[in-house]
């Protein structure tokens, strides 16, 4: 078995910082239900993105939830081959990597499935505004991803932790640089790092720290620092940190991309990456009580004292 896991926000409209409840299901089947590719396709700060697919599930049990893929084309292509073999060779076709999304509109609620290369929440946001905005409609509203919260296990963490591993992996081109490198020496080490990569060719930087054999531990002011990273940037494709708190006999692992976002993941069979199979098994996921309560009941405790209506006037296609 193969395990997806989701991490969850809410979806709204907003104008100016005001938040409208709109049900957003017609715009999102006006653009999966394009018959063209190129008309479901945007290049979005040179990357290209597309939707090619979108599943609404009819029958008894439907809820009005949406099943699509939103994908990216990945500017550097990689090698295939076969196992046990020195032969390798770029890949001809052009690479892409899609994430499932789950959009349940009466809970407000949009799940993304959180892939290493994948579209996350900022690509998300940036894709579906570029349709929304398409022919110079909608230019005073825009769609935002509010993150179900939960508490980060960075936060959780004490001065006398023990930090021991700390790795990220960065995509240079098309970097956006960290905002606050004056404030926090780890944002401009990051920011540094991968000008310097930039310089001598190279697309891809992975930065690590590692606690050595006879070393002290890595400074806690590491954490301090990573707590201001900005992990939304599509940029750093991958981050981990492995700590051993007080008390504990084993370390933990942080996944530095999704920490404080709520999450939950299911099982599919092996082999299975088609979209219609998958469509399917989350389907099921969802119908079989799947999705956490707490996911179902977080625009209703947190953000819906915030919302002033669900009747915004939107041009669609």
């Amino acid at each position: 078995m193969t395990s997806i896991k989701f991490s969850f926000y809410n979806l709204f409209l907003s104008q100016e910082g005001t938040l409208f409840g709109n049900d957003l299901t017609d715009f999102i089947d006006s653009l999966g239900q394009r018959q063209r590719p190129e008309d479901r396709t945007a290049t979005i700060n040179d990357v290209v993105y597309s939707m090619p697919h979108l599943r609404r599930f009819e029958g008894p049990r439907d809820d009005g939830t949406r099943f699509f893929w939103i994908g990216k084309f990945l500017t550097e292509k990689p090698y295939v081959g076969h196992l046990n073999d020195d032969d390798f060779d770029i890949m001809a076709d052009d690479a892409y990597s899609p994430a499932m999304i789950i959009y349940r509109p009466g809970d407000h609620l949009l799940a993304i499935q959180s892939k290493q290369s994948a579209p996350r929440k900022k690509a998300v946001e940036d894709f579906l505004n570029y349709f929304l905005h398409e022919n110079g409609r909608n230019q005073n509203f825009e769609i935002v991803l509010y993150k179900q919260c939960d508490q980060t296990t960075l936060d959780m963490l004490e001065e006398d932790t023990v930090v021991n591993y700390v790795s990220l992996d960065i995509l240079t081109n098309n970097y956006r640089p960290q905002d606050n490198a004056a404030e926090n020496p780890l944002a401009n080490i990051i920011n540094t790092s991968v000008r310097s990569a930039t310089e001598f060719g190279s697309n891809y930087c992975t930065l690590t720290w590692r606690k050595g054999l006879f070393k002290r531990a890595i400074s806690f002011q590491m954490i301090e620092s990573l707590r201001e990273i900005d992990f939304n940037n599509e940029s750093i494709v991958r981050g981990k940190a492995v700590v051993k708190r007080p008390g504990l006999a084993k370390t933990t692992t942080i996944d530095l991309l999704t920490d404080g976002i709520l999450q939950t993941e299911f099982n599919i069979g092996d082999g299975i990456t088609a979209f219609e199979a998958m469509a399917v098994s989350a389907n099921e996921y969802v119908h079989n009580n799947g999705i956490p309560q707490q996911c179902m009941d977080f625009y209703v405790q947190t953000y819906r004292d915030d919302v002033v209506g669900d009747d915004a006037f939107i041009q669609l296609d």
